[in-house]
């Protein structure tokens, strides 16, 4: 153990730092070296991460006076007390806190008693950034100050079962939400929530908002509802087992457009009503990127400009793109003038095809077009034949002012066909081994 004493001090917190921070104490027979890191350096308990409540209030002792962060999900009825008591004593240094309560099995008295953690958000909270809270219930009114009105620092906000009522001091500078936007009684009504409802007045500095569990469109936007001003991106989530079925694409876009939604630099819609897609992509002044990949679901960007469709630089079309709405907006987008699409990527059935069922009158023509990416399952082989298909059906570079650079992710593909690419049609060929992950928040061709 003589050597362990000689190891540079950074060295050994390094090696430390990989130990969870409730195993530690294992380690302090090691040497005298490692005994004095683990009781004397308080960042090795900087990060807590699902540590067993009883040894909870010793690890952030040890962590002395730094800012930490705290993850902590409970499933046991008889934690619950404790486990808030504890994080309130110690909020003035907690900088981040995410929580989740698993009450499928507790008692009916623990499935009623909301004081604990009603408590421990009624904490003020100096250094906090970053507040994640699923409390386990479908709902609980919190009439009281979030976090006693005083989170100076507090951007990051996500929140599961919790109603706040009234104004919130708290939530003055948060920039990103996201949580349930309405809940559901035992008769089955949803019933939006207030701090949504109102989230221009609760989050005046709100920058990104992201919602699920609503029954309508109409129900949280409007034109009383609308957004803050400060807003660019939304995301929202229809789930079948709460939306409306009522909802038509029509009174879902009139609530959106009144709320000022279409007007975002980014917005994300999953399982949208019959119709909304188009409805939505029709009132955009000017489309950035577009991403059409999971069935019934649409992302893209937006910035208001003059103009339609004609500045679209990234455009990314996955393998469920059957319908006929989709089409009729590639169609409008092939006849729009001075098209600038930079990037496309395409994805590639598991038989090498590329968009079979593509309409030939629909083939996209492009003129400024740097890099076409083709993605499909690892080890899809593709023929020269099914390329030149793909031109012939989808993709026009006969106007296009240079050739453009192809490449295949997660494809299988002749040297052969290769040299035939290179020599007619493309500046150059990439194969990469890994398919490309197409989708709104990893996709990327930068």
């Amino acid at each position: 153990m003589a050597v362990l004493s000689k190891l540079p001090a950074e060295l050994v917190s390094e090696t430390l730092s990989y130990i969870p921070p409730q195993d530690l104490r294992h380690y302090r027979l090691v040497s005298r070296t490692f005994d004095a890191h683990i009781q004397g350096n308080p960042r090795l308990y900087s990060i807590l991460h699902n540590v067993p409540v009883d040894y909870l209030t010793r690890l952030l002792d040890l962590s002395r006076e730094v800012e930490i962060s705290v993850t902590m999900e409970s499933k046991d009825e008889n934690d619950y007390d404790v486990l808030c008591f504890v994080l309130a004593s110690y909020m003035s240094r907690i900088r981040s806190l995410t929580l989740s309560f698993d009450r499928t099995k507790w008692s009916s008295a623990g499935l009623d008693n909301v004081v604990p953690i009603t408590d421990l958000l009624s904490t003020s909270a100096p250094v906090l950034r970053r507040l994640r809270v699923d409390t386990g219930l479908v709902y609980i009114n919190f009439p009281q100050q979030l976090l006693d009105g005083h989170a100076p620092r507090l951007e990051r906000l996500h929140l599961v079962g919790l109603e706040l009522s009234g104004a919130q001091p708290a939530l003055a500078r948060v920039q990103y939400y996201t949580g349930q936007a309405a809940w559901m009684d035992t008769d089955g009504n949803m019933h939006a929530l207030a701090h949504i409802q109102n989230r221009a007045q609760y989050f005046p500095a709100l920058l990104t908002i992201g919602l699920d569990e609503f029954s309508t469109a109409a129900s949280i936007f409007g034109t009383n509802n609308r957004c803050p001003s400060s807003l660019n991106a939304m995301e929202l989530v229809y789930e079948p087992e709460f939306t409306d079925q009522s909802e038509t694409g029509q009174t879902a876009f009139t609530a959106l457009q009144d709320a000022g939604c279409t007007l975002l630099k980014r917005l994300a819609v999953y399982n949208p009503p019959q119709e909304l897609v188009p409805l939505i992509l029709q009132s955009c002044e000017k489309v950035d990127a577009v991403l059409l990949e999971k069935e019934e679901s649409i992302t893209f960007t937006t910035i208001l400009d003059t103009g339609i469709l004609a500045h679209i630089e990234v455009l990314v079309i996955g393998r469920q793109i059957e319908y006929e709405h989709e089409y009729r907006f590639f169609e409008e987008l092939t006849t729009a003038p001075d098209i600038k699409i930079k990037q496309l990527a395409l994805a590639v059935e598991d038989n090498g095809a590329v968009l079979p069922t593509w309409p030939s009158r629909h083939r996209m023509p492009f003129t400024e077009l740097q890099e076409l990416h083709l993605t499909g399952p690892r080890g899809t082989a593709i023929s020269h034949w099914q390329l030149y298909d793909m031109l012939r059906r989808v993709v026009d570079l006969s106007a296009n002012r240079w050739r453009p650079v192809l490449v295949l992710h997660g494809i299988d593909i002749l040297e052969s066909t290769i040299k035939m690419l290179t020599t007619s049609v493309f500046h150059a060929v990439m194969v990469l081994p890994l398919p490309l992950l197409m989708s709104e928040r990893r996709f990327s061709v930068q």
